[in-house]
């Protein structure tokens, strides 16, 4: 948190940015837990886009 602190000047800043970072962590912890387990097709763009 000292290294937060440092680089920001207020401590709610700091906090937002903790929090923030720690959100940002763990998404992209799921998103690298699931490697392997989703198969995506080749040609998902030939697919009628939704909504248009």
């Amino acid at each position: 948190m000292d290294a937060l602190l440092a680089r920001t000047k207020a401590k709610t800043k700091a906090v937002e940015l903790s929090i923030r970072e720690y959100i940002e962590k763990g998404s992209i912890e799921d998103l690298i837990s699931l490697s392997g387990k989703i198969n995506v097709d080749s040609d998902w763009q030939k697919e009628a886009p939704y909504g248009r």
